[in-house]
């Protein structure tokens, strides 16, 4: 165990305490009835008092709730490269992503002349979405693609 205070000390942390408490309850008379309670007691001292002897808690920087969307990590990559190169491009691409954040994909698929849309969650990584319309662009049947959808929506994974 440590050194223990003197009395001196024990006096100053219990005035401290009071100063503290006093100013908590009654903050317009918690000077005048320290005074009147230590003789000798300043002004300078009751700040003394009130002031606080440790550093302030850092506050914790909350999560956005959207990270959970799959443009999200591309749009602060964007957004990363903006602030590195001051490039707009960066910065316009960043905000088209974040206008579209929680809006679901839409895969448009031409085959044979025909026309398909498709609709994923928006929670999907934007990686695995292009993989699949990479993947989808080599197939030449409507069957093809179809069961190629069918497999990606089996096992797509969500955030």
């Amino acid at each position: 165990m440590g050194k223990p205070f003197s009395a001196d000390r024990l006096a100053a942390i219990r005035r401290m305490r009071k100063a503290r408490r006093l100013n908590k309850a009654q903050p317009l008379f918690a000077f005048d009835l320290l005074c009147s309670t230590y003789p000798g007691y300043t002004y300078e001292m009751f700040l003394e008092d009130l002031r606080r002897r440790s550093k302030p808690k850092k506050k914790r920087k909350g999560k956005s709730p959207l990270m959970r969307y799959g443009r999200y990590a591309r749009m602060q990559k964007m957004k990363s490269e903006f602030l590195n190169t001051g490039e707009i491009k960066y910065a316009l691409k960043a905000e088209q992503l974040r206008r579209k954040l929680t809006h679901p994909y839409r895969l448009q698929v031409q085959v044979a002349g025909e026309n398909w849309e498709y609709t994923f969650s928006a929670l999907i990584e934007i990686e695995q979405i292009e993989s699949l319309a990479l993947e989808v662009r080599q197939h030449k049947t409507r069957e093809a693609v179809n069961n190629c959808i069918d497999s990606f929506r089996k096992y797509a994974h969500t955030k």
